[in-house]
């Protein structure tokens, strides 16, 4: 069943289109540099794994680092509906473009949209391509779960323009069609194994904050725990 998307002015909350401060003293994870620069003709960068692997501290942090532009949608369970979805996903394109989708959250105070793939057909055509990349970030895409709005990131992803990238940071796979991107090779994926230090990063992460030496071997025997936890999870 389609939702219409009624006219009405959203009141937004500034935190669900801010990006994440990363906190203080972190670790710069300098290895997922290449995940972010030169993806080319890559549409979505799929960052999936378990509560608790610092998904969206990682992604934050090397934006920021890189000085990378990004419109950031930070999900809740609420964000479920479709005008409420679509209003927030267009607001945050229109921040980080500064107004390049004014009309669209103008027609949708006015006169609404049909459906929720309407409004981000609107979203498309107003933007304007360029060459710095873009990366639209939907954060805790786990918590959705309508299929109205799966079906509206298929036809975002379909139509995306080249210099966007869309950033799905999620404790699962989403259903939006993984297998066939993968295939198709527009899908980078960071999971748990990518997430989970290695020797240097904890031995570099635990000299800076406990107060005695830890020898190598005990390092590297946890990096190898956590390795193996890692491979369960994602089985």
């Amino acid at each position: 069943m389609t939702t219409i998307l009624n006219p009405g002015l959203t009141t937004f909350i500034a935190a669900k289109n801010a990006t994440p401060q990363a906190p203080t003293a972190l670790l710069p994870r300098e290895t997922f540099n290449d995940f972010l620069q030169g993806l080319g003709p890559v549409k979505l960068l799929l960052v999936h794994a378990p509560a608790g692997y610092g998904k969206t501290t990682t992604v934050a942090e090397r934006i920021e680092a890189l000085e990378l532009k990004s419109a950031w949608y930070r999900l809740e369970a609420s964000d479920n509906d479709p005008t409420r979805f679509g209003s927030y996903l267009a607001n945050a394109l229109n921040l980080a473009t500064e107004g390049g989708c004014q009309h669209t959250l103008q027609t949708l105070k006015d006169t609404g949209f049909e459906s929720l793939e309407a409004l981000v057909t609107g979203v498309l055509a107003e933007l304007v391509p360029g060459d710095e990349p873009l990366f639209v970030v939907l954060d805790d895409y786990h918590l959705i779960t309508n299929q109205e709005i799966h079906d509206a990131i298929r036809f975002l992803l379909r139509h995306l323009p080249a210099n966007l990238h869309l950033v799905l940071v999620s404790r699962t796979l989403p259903p939006i069609g993984v297998a066939q991107l993968r295939m198709q090779g527009l899908l980078v994926e960071i999971t748990s194994r990518d997430l989970a230090f290695g020797a240097d990063e904890a031995q570099a992460y635990l000299e800076n904050r406990l107060p005695f030496e830890l020898s190598r071997e005990s390092i590297e025997r946890a990096v190898r725990r956590v390795e193996a936890g890692s491979q369960h999870c994602s089985c």
